[in-house]
């Protein structure tokens, strides 16, 4: 019984194909240039060396003839060259699904009203069925070498398919007497596996259809001679013999068609277990069919054993990751062969069929809806991160620094930081850390960005000095007691979040393991953290390497990240952990303007004394008070400072403090190298009853932007100065 056809089932894949399109380019464009890729980015001034490599690959390492050029061609450096590369490879997968389909059900999509349902199942099982699609899909090299090789592969071989299932060659035409078969001569060039499987397969169909008595028209013979050609010119490749020298292990071919048997088991039960599929499918159609057309599922799974079973002449015998990729596809293939089979029944035609499979259907659009979300977190991370890496080698060559130092990449769902990645649909190449044998992939990176060399550290996040004294990345927030403070608002995932540093500038090193965020909503709190009134933050200190001017890693210094809880923040509390008394720094913030980082817009707050002051003073740092002996004149101050650095413009000073009697000295200082600056100074105002609130403003000119600025009290004589708090905040800036 056939389905009743439907005008709109056309439109619907359509719209299936440009859904799956779009979604292809948006990963191929989060994909940067991985491993072989900066070998293959060739200038375009330098066009002609593409030949000259070719040909030293041709002779040392195989005949990959097109997929080399093909390779060269499209990472050719240019503006551009990328989003074209993400245009035709998005372009390519969407044909191999359709190919697929082809294969499978013996024409094209869009006729039956099942056809949308079938091909989406074609995607479904790519995306799951594939132990290393972010490999041979997304990775640039990879997709060239394996994507568009089994893509072309399967074209070419589903006539044969044809003539062997429906037993009806297909009539002579003047594209495939001689457009096809020098297809098949080029393509056939590019993977040794799939050409001598293909290859062994189209003789196997010529001379089966010749026992049965249906004579195959003059083309098959002309797409067979090309495709042998093609894989003879492959195969005989000088590179192919010194490759198979320099990595011979020495195992027989008893030994090692064993061993794939063993592992091609292992794949296709728990690695992609798409054996599970076919069983079921072929279990559950014997069951509610008599007669099946099963043809075309032998044939795919008999060319998906070929392929798998060709890696016995491999070194160790290898079979899984990219190299499982042409098996898969023809499992695949298969799988979606049965399932055009299932479609077909009856029972499955009926309404109440149809809707007794919906749940079915919504749970497999759920489960590959959170794998997708999870995928595309992982490519926007490294996205993201690949913009970071950029600023800083903008940095390095400002600098004219030849040897770079990068973070590494840290992959959401994934632990530790690794310089290769082969997880289903996520791939990472990445440099080498610092370590024997990265020479080739590091060296190639950083000739590729225009350096001598790169090294990625074993941190995710590497600050290049400079950056903090622009304040284009890094806010500067202030500093206290040798510890500076800077914001920045970074992505990561779908969100951006504020992040703060905490970078010491001198030793003794200051231990800062945690800070306090004060919300300006408590409700914004979590239970556990409602009672205290604030959300204690944990320092990432491992997390940032900090590099100097010069190129090299600055060991000698204290690093601090903190990742701010996205909520609305009055204030940060930060206590120095090497100052005495309560040394604590307040930062009040305002999220909105600092967001824009062009100007410091929030206020400092500190309560703490650091000791400058004579001997015969009395000092209490707990309280953070000063008193001046009897009857003597005292010689010093009481300071709170340096701490803070600030650019150029006029700010707001307040302080709250406490004395009972009038004559102590308040005063706001400079401190250049040249010496001490007073900006401002006066008397403060006595009161028994009350503390009392200084208020006062200060400019700072465009050569004191370094200069740390201090707050100094001189008690009168015989008299205590209590200060409680003061807070520094901006008015306007001369940016």
């Amino acid at each position: 019984m056939r389905t009743i056809r439907t005008p709109s089932t056309g439109a619907l894949v359509i719209v299936l194909c440009s859904l799956c399109f779009l979604l292809l380019f948006a990963l191929n464009s989060f994909t940067p240039l991985w491993g072989d890729d900066w070998w293959r980015a060739v200038p375009a001034h330098d066009f002609t060396d593409i030949f000259r490599r070719i040909g030293e690959e041709y002779q040392t390492w195989g005949g990959r003839l097109w997929v080399l050029l093909l390779t060269f061609l499209f990472l050719l450096k240019y503006p551009a060259s990328q989003v074209l590369f993400n245009l035709v490879n998005s372009a390519a997968f969407c044909l191999l699904l359709a190919g697929i389909f082809r294969g499978a059900v013996g024409r094209c999509p869009g006729r039956e009203r099942t056809d949308p349902i079938l091909l989406s199942f074609a995607f479904f099982s790519v995306w799951f069925f594939t132990q290393a699609m972010g490999e041979t899909v997304l990775w640039k090299t990879g997709a060239i070498g394996y994507l568009w090789v089994l893509t072309a592969a399967v074209h070419v071989l589903t006539p044969f398919i044809d003539l062997l299932a429906d037993e009806a060659p297909a009539a002579d035409s003047r594209w495939r007497l001689w457009g096809l078969p020098v297809f098949a001569a080029v393509w056939a060039t590019g993977l040794e596996t799939v050409s001598l499987s293909l290859t062994l397969f189209m003789l196997y169909a010529l001379l089966a259809a010749c026992l049965q008595k249906i004579t195959p028209k003059r083309w098959y013979w002309h797409v067979f001679s090309g495709q042998l050609v093609g894989t003879l010119a492959l195969v005989t490749s000088p590179g192919n013999w010194v490759r198979a020298v320099r990595s011979d292990d020495g195992m027989g071919v008893a030994y090692r068609v064993g061993a794939l048997v063993r592992t091609l088991w292992q794949h296709v039960t728990v690695e992609v277990p798409i054996l599970y599929a076919l069983a079921a499918a072929l279990v559950f159609l014997l069951l509610t069919r008599r007669r099946a057309a099963l043809q075309r599922f032998y044939f795919w799974l008999m060319l998906g054993l070929m392929m798998a079973l060709a890696m016995a002449g491999s070194s160790g015998a290898s079979f899984g990751q990219r190299t499982a990729f042409p098996a898969e596809i023809c499992f695949i293939t298969a799988l979606v062969a049965l399932g055009g089979q299932l479609l077909t029944l009856p029972r499955i035609q009926t309404l109440r069929a149809q809707l007794l499979l919906l749940p079915l259907y919504g749970a497999l659009a759920g489960v590959l809806g959170a794998d997708m979300v999870k995928t595309f977190e992982q490519y926007l991370a490294v996205r993201q991160q690949t913009g970071r890496r950029q600023e800083l080698m903008a940095e390095y060559k400002a600098l004219g620094v030849r040897r770079i130092l990068l973070p590494s990449m840290r992959i959401p769902y994934i632990e530790g930081l690794k310089d290769d990645i082969v997880a289903g649909r996520f791939f990472l190449r990445d440099l080498h850390p610092d370590m024997p044998g990265n020479a080739w992939r590091n060296s190639t990176y950083a000739q590729y960005y225009g350096f001598a060399f790169a090294n990625r550290l074993g941190v995710p996040h590497v600050i290049c000095a400079p950056e903090l004294v622009d304040g284009r990345r890094f806010t500067p927030l202030g500093s206290i007691g040798g510890l500076c403070v800077y914001l920045r608002r970074e992505s990561y995932g779908w969100r951006t979040r504020d992040v703060l540093y905490c970078i010491s500038d001198r030793r003794p090193l200051v231990d800062l393991r945690e800070l306090r965020v004060v919300p300006v909503d408590y409700r914004q709190l979590n239970f556990d953290d409602r009672e205290q009134g604030y959300h204690k933050v944990t320092a990432q200190v491992d997390a940032v390497a900090l590099v100097a001017a010069d190129g090299t890693q600055m060991a000698d210094r204290f690093i601090a990240r903190f990742e701010l809880p996205d909520m609305t923040v009055e204030r940060i509390d930060i206590e120095h952990p090497r100052l005495p008394g309560p040394h604590k720094a307040s930062l009040r913030m305002d999220r909105n303007t600092i967001s824009q980082q062009d100007a410091i817009t929030q206020s400092m707050r500190w309560k703490g004394v650091e000791l400058r002051h004579s001997p015969d003073a009395t000092l209490d740092p707990r309280t953070g008070s000063i008193a001046s002996p009897a009857g003597k004149s005292m010689r010093g101050f009481l300071n709170w400072g340096p701490y803070v650095t600030l650019s150029a413009g006029r700010y707001a000073f307040e302080a709250e403090y406490s004395t009972a009697a009038p004559g102590s000295r308040w005063e706001i200082i400079a401190q250049p190298q040249t010496g001490p600056r007073s900006l401002i100074s006066g008397i403060l105002t006595p009161d028994n009853a009350m503390p009392q609130v200084l208020r006062a403003e200060f400019t700072i000119t465009p050569e004191l932007e370094t200069a740390p600025i201090e707050f100094r009290i001189a008690p009168a004589e015989g008299q205590r100065v209590e200060l409680f708090r003061f807070s520094i905040s901006v008015e306007t800036t001369a940016r």
